[in-house]
């Protein structure tokens, strides 16, 4: 960890860039929310909303509409005759009459809902289904913007801070004694001052990146599934312990790897190097085979070890994505079989929890990706 704040207090002078790339993370998550949203209201408009023309006879007293509350978010207005679409006036009464009757968290649902209904689904339904398109297109661009922008500063921020270390790392050598490098071979040092410190860019380049943008875009569609359905939301992350106790256990794998293959790197180097510098001395003494085998070993070893560490590595995403898939497919049976009996929420809101639930598993699996490549990149800085 101290390793990592080191790391991190090289990116100070670049803090406006990073400022105004956390911004665009922000956007980016909300504008992703946004579009995600707009599957409540696609659904209404293709099964719940009625055609206005058709709409404007009053209903026979004998089939007068009741209002079907389920969690303060049903869409349904009920009769005698069965379920049937609604009209933007019938919507419009039965979302005033529900205000003031349900808690607080229903009313932010129930807010959005009408939002949206005064919004988006007025007028017919091909209108309607227009807004939604071009809304829903308008949040996506915002989102691919925020996000070229936030790649872009992250990008120049990781790259400035490995120029800078280059720097540094140069300025330190030309300074040490010559009893320093009395002590340690050419190669091992050219490697930690190239190899080393490209690994090491992942601390404040991509990792660095992860760690701000994914958190960010859980947290928002966290409090989105915790809005709509905070038992089921409990009910899925209750589950989750399993798939963080596997991420944890292949990070600390990957960095013990991690330190063994950047030394086997520079050994590796080290050889090389003095085969180039000493080929005339190899040549003299007839060393050719015994060089050649010397290197094949440390090659071979360093091979072990970094296929060793690609496998271990690329276990750490299936693995998260499908605990976390397990996860989103038991709440699909559990809340599915809920939203049948008309108990727990509505069959547009339970798709839009759905959508939410399942949007964190990626960033969930960055993160378990984001462990393994920090281990990478915290070896590498340790050895600089």
């Amino acid at each position: 960890m101290k390793t990592y704040l080191r790391m991190l207090r090289m990116v100070r002078p670049y803090t406006g860039q990073l400022v105004m790339a956390v911004i665009a993370m922000f956007i980016f998550s909300a504008a992703s929310v946004f579009s995600t949203a707009m599957l409540s209201p696609f659904l209404e408009t293709l099964f719940l909303k009625g055609d206005e023309p058709a709409a404007a006879t009053a209903p026979a007293p004998e089939q007068a509409p009741t209002l079907s509350v389920t969690d303060g978010t049903t869409n349904a207005i009920t009769g005698d005759s069965g379920p049937r679409a609604e009209t933007d006036a019938e919507r419009a009464a039965r979302y005033n009459a529900l205000r003031g009757q349900v808690s607080w968290v229903d009313e932010i649902k129930l807010e959005f809902k009408a939002w949206a209904a005064t919004h988006l689904l007025q007028g017919t339904k091909q209108q309607a289904l227009l807004r939604i398109c071009l809304t829903f297109f308008f949040f996506t661009l915002l989102k691919n913007i925020a996000c070229y922008l936030q790649e872009i500063l992250m990008a120049y921020v990781g790259h400035a801070v490995i120029r800078d270390l280059r720097g540094q790392l140069y300025r330190k050598f030309t300074d040490l004694p010559l009893a320093f490098y009395h002590r340690h071979k050419a190669g091992e040092l050219i490697s930690r001052a190239t190899n080393d410190v490209l690994v090491a860019q992942q601390c404040v380049g991509a990792s660095f990146m992860k760690l701000v943008k994914e958190p960010i875009y859980i947290v928002m569609f966290l409090t989105v599934a915790l809005i709509i359905s905070w038992q089921m939301t409990l009910l899925a992350f209750a589950l989750m312990p399993a798939s963080l106790a596997v991420v944890l256990g292949i990070s600390r794998t990957l960095r013990r790897i991690s330190h063994r293959q950047q030394e086997q790197m520079a050994d590796l180097t080290s050889t090389l190097q003095e085969t180039v510098y000493g080929i005339r001395v190899i040549k003299a003494f007839a060393m050719e085979r015994f060089e050649t085998a010397k290197f094949t070993r440390q090659a071979q070893e360093l091979f072990k070890q970094v296929f060793r560490f690609d496998y271990t590595m690329k276990a750490s995403s299936p693995l998260t994505e499908q605990l976390s898939m397990a996860v989103g497919l038991f709440l699909l049976w559990f809340g599915g079989s809920r939203v049948f009996t008309g108990g727990l929420m509505a069959p547009d809101m339970f798709i839009f929890f759905l959508f939410a639930i399942f949007s964190m598993v990626r960033p969930l699996k960055n993160v378990g990706q984001v462990g393994a490549e920090l281990q990478a990149g915290l070896a590498a800085a340790e050895r600089i």
